[in-house]
């Protein structure tokens, strides 16, 4: 069998130890592990602080030279993983007393020791199917989960460029907003446009201008993330791409010109541009301390504001603001 259809048992009696061994490696189940001490039944499991062993099935005794199994199974299901786990309770007491104990404390069904082989073989299926359809949900949930990451990631990232979309920019800077404001930190958002698009696509065609913009979006992204691993790059609109910086006014404007240089090095052609004869960009940048007074809405305007600046008086520069 494999690890997937693992048994523990915990039974005093070497006797009775031996039986269910027995009946179970007859009966097919021949990856068991029997302990005679509850001490050892949680250490197997792993709640000793050592790595324990999955195990499908738990077969557990009520009477153990070492404490009470009703008690082992409340000490089982305080373990987030083994919450569901399958744990049939195995005694020689039948009386309704310790029969609802041990459902209260967690088992999930109870057969007497003088079980009858059929019986006990049964209920051990029955527990086995159960945990493969637990096992069976978690993993589709974990789907589910990996899937709707996915689809955020997806709603978040714009489809030519790779980078995040301008969504993604805003809820990214709604979070980066509330954490500067709680903790009164810098923070700088940089506006960049790339000098004289349009003119770029008319002489070299939309093709080749998304080509352009996939590349100094790369170009771009690498260079946030080699500044600090909490700042972003976002494709704004069109041309336009965002980055929130959560810097100072002085490492923020250093970070502005490593992007801005960083496209220069890229030495785009541009045929029709009136800056030189590669693509550039215009960049804006805004550095303020949240507080009650402003809002993220006014931090993107300023930045915006020195874009327009910066276009107006040159291009291929940074303005700040």
């Amino acid at each position: 069998m494999s690890e997937s259809r693992r048994i523990l048992i915990v039974e005093d009696s070497l006797l009775m130890r031996n039986l269910l061994v027995g009946l179970l490696d007859g009966a097919g189940y021949g990856d068991i592990r029997a302990v005679g001490t509850l001490e050892q039944g949680l250490r197997m499991l792993g709640l000793r602080g050592e790595p324990g062993e999955h195990f499908s099935l738990i077969l557990m005794d009520k009477l153990l030279p070492d404490g009470d199994g009703i008690d082992g199974i409340r000490q089982i299901r305080e373990v987030p993983h083994l919450t569901e786990k399958p744990i049939i309770m195995v005694t020689g007491f039948d009386d309704r007393e310790t029969l609802r104990e041990a459902f209260d404390a967690g088992a999930t069904d109870f057969i007497n020791k003088s079980f009858d082989e059929t019986e006990l073989l049964a209920r051990v299926r029955s527990a086995l199917r159960l945990d493969s359809a637990i096992e069976a949900a978690k993993e589709r949930e974990a789907d589910l989960r990996r899937l709707t990451r996915e689809l955020e990631k997806l709603s978040y990232t714009d489809g030519l460029t790779k980078v995040t979309n301008r969504r993604g920019f805003d809820a990214a800077l709604e979070r980066a907003w509330s954490e500067s404001f709680e903790q009164r930190k810098p923070l700088s958002v940089v506006m960049l446009d790339v000098d004289h698009f349009k003119k770029y696509n008319d002489s070299l065609g939309h093709q080749q201008g998304d080509e352009c913009l996939k590349a100094v979006a790369h170009a771009l992204e690498q260079q946030v993330n080699a500044s600090g691993e909490a700042h972003m790059l976002a494709r704004y609109g069109g041309e336009e791409f965002a980055a929130i910086l959560r810097s100072n006014a002085s490492t923020a404007q250093y970070t502005a010109e490593k992007l801005r240089s960083r496209i220069q090095e890229l030495q785009l052609a541009h045929p029709n541009s009136t800056v030189g004869n590669f693509v550039s960009i215009s960049v804006g940048l805004t550095t303020i301390i949240p507080d009650e007074r402003s809002s993220a809405t006014d931090l993107v305007a300023a930045a915006d504001a020195a874009l327009y600046q910066a276009k107006n008086t040159g291009r291929n520069r940074v303005v700040v603001k």
